[in-house]
């Protein structure tokens, strides 16, 4: 078993904003250093880095450090994201590859959230932050329009 991450920059500027690729993967790098304390069966994997990508205009499987991530995950293997908005912006996609991750039993963390995805209450609150991930992509979108 692994622990495999995933951090993403939509804009160059992302970094002035306090989402560099550098604080994302120390987040998620003391999240793997947690999982890896609770089970010692689980050995440090990777992190894939995906620099000026929209998870708007692209979803994790089309970014290039995403499909790259869909290629070393394994049954059993956890997976670590900073946070939501990092991995979905969409509540479909969201759906879909958690659907498809909890058939090849990857645990999913969100660092943001520290949420037991194995209960009811636990994917609601993830579903939840799907919706809210969704319409900030949207409202961001529909001011770069009306500008």
């Amino acid at each position: 078993m692994h622990v495999h991450g995933y951090v993403r920059v939509s804009h160059k500027d992302s970094a002035a904003k306090g989402v560099s690729i550098a604080s994302q993967k120390q987040v998620v790098l003391d999240r793997f250093a947690r999982i890896m304390d609770t089970d010692p069966r689980v050995e440090e994997g990777i992190i894939c880095e995906d620099l000026v990508v929209s998870a708007w205009k692209s979803s994790l499987m089309t970014r290039p450090a995403g499909r790259e991530l869909l290629k070393v995950l394994r049954p059993g293997d956890h997976v670590v994201f900073p946070n939501m908005k990092r991995a979905f912006r969409s509540v479909l996609e969201f759906e879909k590859q958690m659907a498809l991750w909890n058939t090849q039993n990857i645990t999913v963390h969100f660092c943001d959230m520290d949420v037991n995805t194995g209960t009811a209450v636990g994917r609601m609150i993830l579903q939840m932050s799907s919706v809210y991930a969704e319409l900030e992509s949207s409202i961001k979108r529909y001011w770069r329009i009306v500008r």
